[in-house]
């Protein structure tokens, strides 16, 4: 598979409802009138409870998901959700692709940090004919990390 067709996937919301209704997920779900994130931790989602009232302001802003072998990102564009699911198998060839981990704090009503992984590949440069860079091309969510001592 190109590195294009495995990043440059879109699913269909429904179709990322039913794939993941029945699986644990650790991450965040932001909703559009939300004052903070729903915050999930290897459990089973709701999805059908997040938009009860089928309003425009009843939607999802943003989330990061995971489970064993996906990163989920799902994005409100102009009201539409675009929903990515990348699976981690497809980034673990380590000759093609380099990764980096990346920790940002999260929202101020949680004590955790976001963990990502951010995956590069060697793509021709467009200034130089016949070098290549590391080019960043994805990045997958990998869950949270608490920021005091438990």
């Amino acid at each position: 598979m190109t590195t294009n067709e495995i990043i440059n996937k879109v699913n269909d919301y429904e179709d990322l409802v039913n794939q993941f209704k029945d699986k644990s997920l650790t991450g965040y779900i932001w909703m559009v009138e939300g004052k903070k994130p729903y915050i999930y931790d290897d459990e089973k989602i709701g999805f059908n409870k997040l938009s009860k009232d089928k309003k425009p302001q009843d939607k999802i802003l943003e989330a990061y998901l995971k489970d064993e072998a996906h990163s989920i990102h799902i994005k409100n564009i102009d009201g539409k959700l675009r929903c990515f699911v990348f699976a981690y198998d497809d980034f673990k060839d380590n000759k093609r692709f380099d990764k980096k981990e990346i920790k940002y704090p999260s929202h101020k009503f949680t004590d955790k940090l976001l963990i990502f992984e951010r995956v590069y590949e060697l793509q021709n440069n467009p200034v130089s004919d016949g070098y290549k860079t590391w080019q960043p091309i994805v990045r997958l969510f990998k869950g949270f990390e608490n920021t005091k001592n438990a």
